[in-house]
């Protein structure tokens, strides 16, 4: 029967002597054992033992080790630095893992747990709601973005683009709020210098107008007429590849607020 003290820990793990190996673990301490079970992630091969033995000294970093044995068995060792008042002292636990006997059962269910992950992984909602400085850039008359701090997008050096660092099937929509000083104007939404959309202001629609485009993006194309302040949108579905770039550019028209980008990945 498990106790308050019983816990259970899993997830993934690499190690310095074989970095080029993912190894998936459970440890558990149980009844007042640590048990560990590990599991190579490619060749699916696994290893379960309870700790041998633990001793005492004073090394200075914390440290995980992988060694491979005679008869396919596996050396882990495992520190950790302890304090007490003025002293630091490291604990090292060393256990001799045992290879696990395996059936073809077993091989199976060790890829629905990769399966698993994958598919787990796949529905990680990644959005991005950002705005802009409010400037245009001078030089190629785009829209700057505020920096920003995110693992799936960043803002270029020069801050006239947004990249995309995880690839995949995106919503993306731009609120420009705008007013025009001239008689004719344009916003385009681009990728990689492309435009993939556009809405002018002010002019009959042409589809000259566009020159190259994004043929895989659909043609949603838009004109207003306008002569005060107001916000025209921007919205398209596209395919995007990790490190492609997202602008938007604009021409005879000044802006008197913020601009905002909402992405959210539909897809893979």
């Amino acid at each position: 029967m498990a106790t308050s003290g019983d816990t259970e820990m899993s997830g993934t793990a690499s190690f310095a002597s074989s970095p080029s190996s993912s190894y998936r673990f459970v440890l558990s301490h149980k009844d007042e054992k640590i048990d560990i079970w590990l599991e190579d992630r490619s060749s699916k091969k696994q290893w379960c033992e309870n700790p041998l033995d633990g001793a005492l000294d004073e090394s200075e970093d914390a440290q995980r080790t992988l060694t491979p044995l005679s008869d396919d068995k596996l050396r882990l060792e495992m520190s950790a630095n302890i304090r007490m008042l003025q002293s630091v002292r490291r604990v090292t636990y060393t256990l001799e893992l045992q290879p696990v006997a395996m059936e073809r059962i077993d091989i199976l269910e060790a890829k629905l747990r990769d399966l698993q992950e994958a598919l787990e992984a796949s529905r990680e909602t990644i959005w991005l709601h950002h705005e802009s400085e409010g400037d245009l850039s001078e030089s190629l008359e785009k829209i700057l973005w505020k920096p920003l701090d995110s693992e799936s997008f960043k803002v270029v050096e020069d801050q006239t683009a947004v990249q995309w660092l995880l690839s995949g099937v995106y919503s993306i929509g731009v609120v420009v709020n705008h007013e025009p000083n001239g008689e004719t104007g344009a916003l385009e939404l681009q990728k990689n210098g492309v435009a993939i959309q556009r809405v002018c202001i002010n002019e009959t629609k042409d589809s000259s107008d566009f020159g190259d485009t994004d043929e895989s993006v659909e043609d949603s194309s838009d004109c207003e007429d306008v002569d005060e302040g107001t916000n025209s949108s921007l919205l398209c579905v596209a395919k995007v590849a990790k490190g492609d770039n997202f602008a938007v550019a604009c021409s005879g028209t000044s802006f008197i607020a913020v601009s905002y980008l909402t992405v959210v990945r539909i897809g893979n």
